[in-house]
Formats: C-alpha cells, structure tokens, sequence
C-alpha cells in the first residue's frame, strides 16, 4: 500500500565520483554525457538483451521483482556461513540498488532494496526495467551502460553487437575488474562460453550459433581517447579499490556514489614519473614497468605506474604482481655462507 501511496521512482541517476589531487585539482570524473550514453531497448543488439536475461535473471519477465526460488537456495547459505556473500538478485533487484542505494552488504540494505524494487514493478513495464538496467549497469573501464561499453571494447554501437560479442559483454557486470578481457582474457573467454551455454539450454540460441559464437575470435579496440585524457589512471582505480575497502562497499557503488574523493597524488610528479618510464623503455619494446613515488613523510603516494598502457590493460603491475618476498632472496645465500663458515 506505501508503495502505491508513495507513486513511481525516479529513474533519473545523476550522481557522479570527482577524483582530486593534492593540489585540489580534478583528476578524474564520470561525466553523464560521456561515459554513460542512453539508447533504447529496441535499438540494442537482441543478442546482448537475451545473453543478460540468460545470465543474470533467467525468469525475468516471469516474476513480479523477485525470484523467490533463488532467494530461498541463497538465504539458506547465508544462514549456513552467517554472511551475506550469497546473491539471488533479479535485473530489477540490481536496478533498484544502483539507482537509489549503496552496494553495502547489509540486511537493512536488503529490505531497502525490496523496497524499491516493489515500486519498480509497480509503476513501469519490464522493458523499461531492463533498459534501465542495461543503460547504468557498469561494464568496466569507465563504461557505464551497454552502448558505452560496445564503444570500449568493439568500437561499435551496441544495436551493431554479434552474439560473440554480445555474450562477452554480458558478463563483465558480475565482476568488471575480473571478467573483463582487457584484464583477463581466459576469465572473461571461460564466462563468455559459460553464458552462450545458458542460452543454448534455454532455447534463445541453436547449437551451430553457439558453437560460432564460442570459436569466433574477438578483435578489441585498441585504444581510447577518453582515457588517454585520464592523469594517473592506474591510481584512480587504486582509490576507488581503496574506498571500496573502507567502506565496505563494492567498486560499482563508489564509482556511480556521488563521491568526492581528495587524493595524494601530485600531478607534476605523476606526469614526471611516466615520461621516466617511457624514456627507459622504447616504445617497440615488451618489457613492462609498475613503479610509485611517495612521501617519505606520510607515506602517500603522490605518483603510480601500473604499466606501460592503460587501454591495453588496466592490471596494476605495482600493486597486483605477485613477487619473491625480498627475505627469501637475501636468505638464500647468507644461509649458504653460514654453511661455509660452520
């Protein structure tokens, strides 16, 4: 009954994260008009319509907001860990939560959520729900919404997808810095067959198109001018990692949470540092670098490389490279010399 009172939510969600410098300098911001493009439902790919439905709610169009089913089989695990790790949530569920709501893992968060995720039912069609999803679901890389991310990663509009790259795509959401192929490309190949079977089994696709679309060889756009633009980009997704952790929030949340995040970083020393390491290595060269100034001071950082190409990859070599403890290598031939001496 509140619910109906209360009228229909806005759907509206304008809230962006501006990322500062020391200096109080924007570094970073996720701007409406260029990271997040709106197209509708019917000028998208159907391939990348029917591989989310596949994936992410297979009874959408069925249930009323929720699927009671998977919400039983997940809160029986929640109870078993006493956690909140277990996840049944339908397309119109994430909607809710990214639209109005933190990505916090709690009950009262929860209940909020169903909350809105009533209204939603309520008031607007599921193609209008689904299209609102797909328009601010994040993919990635700064890509908010599908029509941002088939320019990311195809250079193409999003009605232009093949089902390749549609189910590709579609995957990303459930983790953007894990299933993205830019980042991890066996990952993101291993969840892509995972959904072109989920639509094989449940009929939205025949058997010769699936096993097409699971040997056809992606081609990925090779570079970006938006991020080329970006100062530090390695760092940004550093500080966004860290505020996440702080917060206890997912990425997702603090990327599109209207935060304003003020940074150690120095500009002129972020600047100084890649133009060091672009002269140490040549441009034709394979050989990749992560390196990171701080003040000796405080212990911020005021400069961070992950690597020699952002738009090719965005793992951070400085901070997710695994590495030989440097005890161990100093131990080894001290041990040896004590052998010597005994």
């Amino acid at each position: 009954m509140l619910s109906f009172v209360l009228g229909p939510p806005e759907l509206a969600n304008d809230q962006n994260t501006i990322l500062y410098s020391s200096s109080g300098e924007i570094i970073g911001e996720q701007h409406e008009g260029e990271n997040r493009e709106w197209v509708n439902l019917k000028d998208m790919s159907e391939a990348v319509i029917q591989a989310t439905v596949a994936i992410e709610d297979r009874n959408f169009y069925e249930h009323h907001g929720f699927d009671i089913k998977r919400i039983f089989g997940a809160l029986l695990k929640d109870i078993q860990t006493w956690s909140l790790k277990e996840g049944a949530s339908t397309l119109t569920q994430q909607y809710a939560r990214n639209l109005y709501l933190s990505h916090e893992k709690t009950w009262l968060r929860k209940m909020k959520e169903a909350f809105y995720t009533v209204r939603l039912e309520m008031f607007y069609s599921k193609d209008k729900i689904l299209e609102g999803y797909l328009n601010t679901i994040y993919y990635g890389h700064g890509a908010y919404g599908i029509e941002s991310a088939s320019n990311l990663f195809f250079d193409t509009s999003s009605k232009q997808l093949t089902l390749a790259q549609a189910s590709m795509l579609a995957g990303i959401p459930k983790g953007p810095t894990y299933y993205s192929p830019l980042n991890d490309s066996k990952r993101a190949e291993d969840r892509q067959k995972q959904i072109l079977q989920a639509m094989y089994q449940q009929g939205k696709i025949t058997e010769m198109e699936y096993k097409q679309a699971a040997q056809a060889k992606l081609v990925y756009k090779k570079s970006n001018a938006q991020e080329k633009e970006r100062v530090g980009p390695y760092f940004q997704d550093f500080v966004i990692k860290e505020a996440a952790d702080l917060l206890n929030m997912e990425v997702e949340g603090i990327r599109s949470g209207g935060y304003q995040i003020h940074t150690t970083l120095q500009k002129d020393h972020q600047l100084l540092l890649e133009e060091q390491i672009n002269h140490a290595i040549t441009p034709t060269s394979e050989v990749q670098a992560g390196a990171l100034a701080m003040n000796p001071n405080t212990g911020g950082i005021i400069a961070m490389v992950g690597g020699r190409n952002y738009q090719e990859s965005s793992f951070n070599r400085t901070v997710q490279a695994k590495r030989q403890p440097w005890f161990f290598i100093q131990a080894v031939p001290l041990l040896c010399c004590f052998r010597e001496w005994l």
